[in-house]
């Protein structure tokens, strides 16, 4: 991934948003029938990325782990 990232020109679009749009463009191509879609001519890529987006959408939350709540722990001095 990091790889994929660093080999393209992000126009001043920040590193995490390039990694989310690197992450989709995987997950798209990789475990939807995406490219299936495309090769079919049932759909135009616009059609088609419209049908697998929320299939996209619940693998990438799929992948999150739970949401942490950190919380501060002040510490007292030693001695």
């Amino acid at each position: 991934m990091a790889a994929r990232v660093s080999a393209r020109d992000w126009k001043g679009l920040k590193l995490g948003a390039a990694v989310g749009i690197e992450l989709q463009k995987y997950v798209r191509h990789s475990y939807t029938n995406y490219d299936k879609l495309l090769l079919s001519r049932m759909m135009t890529r616009e059609e088609a990325r419209a049908f697998i987006a929320p299939q996209v959408a619940d693998i990438l939350r799929s992948w999150r782990g739970p949401k942490l709540k950190l919380r501060l722990v002040q510490l007292k001095p030693e001695g």
